[in-house]
């Protein structure tokens, strides 16, 4: 990270929101450079500035270092493999049997692995993961494209059985999270969701809310958003909720399973 003086100060975005101190540099790049884990009700305002930082990381990781970019990919790929938490989200996806996936922000194409025959098509911001995916996963389709992007121009002549979003959901503010969901409900008959289940329901209300994920890393705080209230304003029908753990994370995390009716 680029050092900071008196005589070379930064651009403030953002001062202590309560969980950040998000500055940014002169070149547009913007770096979390402090936060405390705790939980914290934040303004929209608010939650722009620090989508802006999740935007920077997730489409370029340019505040790693190439050691740590290069190491991504492969931890990344062994996650999906290895990793106990994501078991239950593995057998649930299986049960369902779907003949075809849109995942959103699926990372290497991970999920694909134990559902292999599916048509399956990940969306994904970072380019190199769609590159190992695509090297991989052959016969599958990776996109490059963020959650705007997608929002405004993805198309497809073909519907999906499912809409699948891991931990990915808690990367955007309130607005891009509902309109990713219309979006999804355009194409997809069913959403499934892997997320944090700390305000499922929208207990915590009064603004967005931002929730302690991993309190040492560079993503310390992700949005916890009411997803049973977003798929219930969209007319979709709640079919399960199964809750889980993540061995990494502070709060629980849980399965959404909704089906989607036919848009007006």
């Amino acid at each position: 990270m680029k050092a900071y003086s008196k005589e070379n100060p930064p651009i403030v975005l953002r001062v202590d929101v309560g969980h950040y101190v998000l500055v940014e540099e002169v070149d547009s790049k913007p770096y979390l450079i402090h936060f405390k884990p705790e939980v914290k009700i934040i303004s929209d305002e608010e939650a722009e500035a620090v989508y802006r930082y999740k935007r920077y990381f997730w489409t370029t990781r340019n505040v790693q270092t190439e050691d740590m970019k290069t190491s991504a990919v492969d931890d990344y790929v062994q996650a999906f493999r290895n990793d106990p938490s994501r078991d239950k989200v593995k057998a649930v996806l299986k049960l369902l049997n779907p003949a075809s996936m849109l995942d959103f922000g699926g990372a290497t194409g991970g999920i694909y692995e134990c559902l292999k025959g599916i048509r399956y098509t990940n969306i994904e911001p970072y380019a190199p993961f769609v590159e190992r995916q695509l090297k991989d996963f052959p016969e599958t389709e990776g996109i490059v494209m963020d959650a705007e992007a997608f929002i405004e121009s993805y198309t497809t002549e073909e519907r999906f059985d499912i809409f699948f979003a891991s931990v990915s959901l808690c990367m955007l503010p309130p607005r891009l999270v509902r309109a990713v969901l219309a979006k999804a409900k355009e194409f997809c008959d069913r959403i499934v969701i892997w997320d944090y289940a700390g305000n499922l329901t929208g207990d915590i209300s009064g603004g967005p809310v931002l929730y302690p994920y991993k309190p040492n890393g560079p993503l310390g705080h992700n949005f916890a958003h009411p997803y049973v209230v977003y798929l219930q304003e969209l007319g979709s029908e709640i079919r399960d909720l199964v809750m889980t753990q993540d061995h990494e994370a502070i709060i629980d995390h849980c399965i959404i399973h909704a089906e989607n009716g036919v848009m007006n």
